[in-house]
C-alpha cells in the first residue's frame, strides 16, 4: 500500500511538472523576443540618422541605417541624455551664484 501511494505521488508530481513545462512553452511562444519600433520612432530614427550623416559627411548606405534602427535609437537617446545633463550643469553653474 505504501509503495503504491509513493508511486501515485511520483506520477502526480511528474504529471504536474509536465503540465508546467507545457504552459511555460505556451507562454514563451507568444513572444517574439524582438523589439518592435512604432512608425513614429522609425521615422525619427531614419530622419535623425540622415541628419547625422549629413552633418558628419559620412558615407553610410540607407540599408545600413535601416538595419541598425534599434542601435541608432539607443545611441541617440544616450547622446541626448548626456547633452541634457551637460546643459543642466552649465545652466546650474551660471544661474547659481552661491558657492558654499
Amino acid at each position: 500500500l505504501e509503495d503504491h501511494l509513493l508511486h501515485l505521488g511520483k506520477l502526480t508530481k511528474e504529471k504536474k511538472e509536465k503540465q508546467r513545462n507545457v504552459m511555460k512553452l505556451k507562454d514563451y511562444n507568444q513572444f517574439s523576443f524582438h523589439p518592435k519600433i512604432n512608425p513614429v520612432s522609425g521615422r525619427l530614427a531614419t530622419d535623425r540618422s540622415k541628419m547625422s550623416i549629413a552633418e558628419n559627411s559620412r558615407d553610410v548606405s540607407q540599408s545600413h541605417i535601416q538595419g541598425n534602427k534599434f542601435e541608432f535609437l539607443f545611441e541617440d537617446a544616450k547622446r541626448r541624455k548626456e547633452h541634457n545633463e551637460k546643459m543642466s550643469k552649465v545652466i546650474a553653474d551660471t544661474e547659481c551664484t552661491f558657492r558654499p
